[in-house]
C-alpha cells in the first residue's frame, strides 16, 4: 500500500535526522547470547586475566537465563526474577557478582548504540555480610612457617611480606622484580593497574636466595616447571601446623592486619594491597581502633598515684585571675 509506505519511508527519514542531528540512534535488535560474544572480546583486550576469567564464569549463568532474549527485552522484572532463582543455589555476593557483570554488558551496549537504558539501575543487589578477615597470630605464623619448606616456604613468605594475591605471586617473573632498587612492580593485576611493593628484608632476602638458583622467567619453580598451584601442599602444612579455617588468601589477610595493627594507615594499606577504594581496606579498621586504643591507654601511666594532668604533662597551669 502506498500510504503506509510513505509513512515507514518518512519515519526513516526523521529517525535519520535524529541520528545525524541529535546523536539519538534507535536501539537494535541483538541477542543477549550474541552480544556477550562482543562483551568477551572488550573484557580480554581491557582487563586482567582474573576479571576476564570471572567475565566468563558469570556470563555462562547469564546466558542460561536471557541467551534467546534481545537486550531490549531484559527488564529489571525479569532480572528481579533471575536474582530471586539464582539466590535459591549461589550465595548473594555470587548473585551480586552476576548482576554487576550483566550492568557492566549493558553500559558497553549503551555506549555502542545497542540499547538506550541500563535495567540494572532499578535492581537492587542483596546485602552481603561483612568480609571475611581471618589472620594469623605471630605464633601461628611461626608455626606454619615451621611446616613449609622449599618452594612452599618462599611462597608464603612473599604473601605475608607483600599481600600478594595467590595468582599474583605464581605468575611472577624476573622482568617484575627490582632488586637494586628493592621493589616489586605488578603489571598484571585484578583491577589491571600497575602496583609498586616495597621489599623488607626479608622478602630482598628470600629473593636473593632464590635469584642465585633461578635468574630468569618465573621467580618460583619447582622442579624447574612453573607452579600452577600450591593448594594441595598448603593445605598440608595447615594441617601439620594445627591451624584450622584458613585459606591461602587469608595471608592477604594476614599482611594487612599486621601492618595495621603496627600503626600504618589505612591509605597506605589500601595502596599496598591495590585496592581501588578506602572502603576495601575498611575490613581492617577494627584492628586501627584496637590499637589506636591501646596506644593512649599508656598515658594512664601519667596520671597514676593521683597526678593532675597540667603537672604530669609539664604544663603550666593558668592563673585563675587571667583573663582567658
Amino acid at each position: 500500500d502506498k500510504k503506509i509506505a510513505e509513512q515507514v519511508l518518512h519515519q526513516m527519514e526523521m529517525q535519520a535526522m535524529r541520528e545525524e542531528h541529535l546523536g539519538i540512534r534507535e536501539p537494535q535488535k541483538v541477542l543477549f547470547k550474541e552480544y556477550t560474544k562482543d562483551y568477551l572480546a572488550y573484557s580480554k583486550a581491557n582487563k586482567a586475566e582474573g576479571s576476564f576469567e570471572r567475565d566468563i564464569t558469570n556470563i555462562k549463568h547469564l546466558v542460561g537465563a536471557f541467551g534467546d532474549l534481545y537486550l531490549g527485552e531484559i527488564c529489571p522484572d525479569k532480572i528481579e526474577k533471575y536474582k530471586i532463582e539464582r539466590r535459591k543455589a549461589v550465595s548473594p555476593a555470587s548473585v551480586n557478582r552476576e548482576l554487576a557483570c550483566l550492568s557492566h554488558i549493558f553500559t558497553l551496549a549503551m555506549k555502542t548504540g545497542i540499547v538506550r537504558v541500563n535495567p540494572l539501575k532499578d535492581v537492587a543487589k542483596f546485602k552481603e555480610p561483612p568480609g571475611r578477615v581471618r589472620y594469623l597470630s605471630s605464633d601461628e605464623i611461626q608455626k606454619l612457617l615451621n611446616e613449609c619448606h622449599g618452594h612452599l616456604r618462599d611462597i608464603v613468605l612473599t604473601a605475608l611480606n607483600t599481600g600478594m594475591r595467590s595468582g599474583e605471586i605464581l605468575g611472577l617473573t624476573w622482568d617484575n622484580v627490582d632488586l637494586e632498587n628493592r621493589c616489586i612492580k605488578l603489571t598484571k593485576t585484578k583491577n589491571n593497574k600497575v602496583r609498586v611493593i616495597p621489599m623488607n628484608d626479608t622478602l630482598y632476602n628470600t629473593l636473593m636466595s632464590i635469584e642465585s638458583r633461578n635468574k630468569s622467567g618465573f621467580v618460583f619453580l619447582f622442579n624447574g616447571k612453573h607452579i600452577d598451584s600450591v593448594k594441595t601442599a598448603f593445605k598440608k602444612a595447615l594441617k601439620r601446623a594445627g591451624i584450622e579455617d584458613f585459606r591461602f588468601h587469608d595471608l592477604r589477610h594476614t599482611f594487612a592486619s599486621l601492618l595495621v595493627m603496627n600503626g600504618v594507615s589505612l591509605q597506605v594499606v589500601q595502596k599496598l594491597l591495590g585496592h581501588s577504594s578506602l572502603q576495601m581496606a575498611s575490613r581492617y579498621s577494627h584492628l586501627s581502633e584496637r590499637y589506636s586504643r591501646e596506644a593512649v591507654d599508656v598515658l594512664n601511666r601519667r596520671f597514676e598515684n593521683g597526678t593532675n594532668m597540667a603537672q604530669s604533662l609539664n604544663v603550666k597551669k593558668p592563673n585563675e585571675s587571667e583573663n582567658l
